[in-house]
């Protein structure tokens, strides 16, 4: 929630997108009962908010920038709530391109999971876990990816700006 202080714009428009979608919404759409935990009632509007270009000023300045979200299947009826609520509040609806699960970092058969550090890479990661992560990825499947990210054991500032899934797409590219 630091990052609440750090960008209030995109709080502002996650209270924007949860005032436009009511509890029996969620509920519908989600399959949250009446006993599930506020946080989870919530998140959807949080999960949304990064498709409105505005929630980011200091990328995008003011303007209103249609979003392209890749994204697997499991995360459509977030994005599908998104795309309701986005005319409401004077956006763009995002655009959706679903692909299949993206692996975890352990191989194609296993799963991302927040409750396993080592199944993916967070924005918390230090560049020494980042490296730590993604050695055995890269040299088993692309050395010259690897070199290109990585010169002596530093990890470059170019390869920190990386998303998750430009690193999926950067890895099949070259895989």
């Amino acid at each position: 929630f630091v990052y609440f202080s750090q960008c209030p714009e995109f709080y502002r428009n996650m209270v924007r997108v949860a005032k436009c979608v009511t509890f029996n919404q969620v509920k519908g759409i989600f399959g949250f009962g009446d006993s599930d935990p506020i946080g989870k009632i919530s998140f959807p509007a949080v999960q949304a908010t990064p498709s409105f270009s505005s929630s980011f000023p200091f990328i995008f300045g003011k303007a209103n920038i249609p979003c392209l979200i890749p994204c697997a299947i499991d995360q459509d009826p977030y994005f599908r709530m998104t795309r309701d609520v986005a005319p409401k509040l004077g956006y763009h609806k995002p655009a959706l391109l679903h692909s299949v699960f993206f692996p975890a970092l352990q191989g194609a058969r296993t799963k991302m999971s927040g409750s396993d550090p080592n199944s993916s890479i967070s924005l918390r990661d230090t560049p020494k876990q980042i490296k730590n992560k993604m050695v055995p990825i890269f040299l088993n499947h692309s050395p010259l990816l690897w070199n290109f990210l990585y010169t002596k054991n530093t990890v470059k500032s170019s390869s920190l700006l990386l998303t998750s899934t430009s690193l999926i797409v950067v890895g099949l590219i070259f895989w």
